[in-house]
């Protein structure tokens, strides 16, 4: 599992080279509660992330399956 904050939102690069397998995505606002889940998306690899709101805080929470 990874948990990644990010002030102010925008975007983050994450190493996820030492997981294969997929990865269940889910953000999180926390200046609001609002939620939204994301497509899959498979480890191996860096994997750069765009916050889905458009202002404020994120967490952006993965979850291998």
């Amino acid at each position: 599992e990874y948990l990644v904050y990010l002030p102010e939102g925008n975007e983050v690069i994450v190493d996820l080279s030492a997981v294969s397998g997929n990865f269940a995505v889910e953000w999180f606002n926390p200046n609001t509660g609002e939620t939204k889940t994301t497509e899959q998306i498979s480890g191996g690899n860096m994997q750069k992330f765009i916050s889905p709101f458009d202002t404020g805080d994120s967490a952006l929470y993965l979850k291998v399956l």
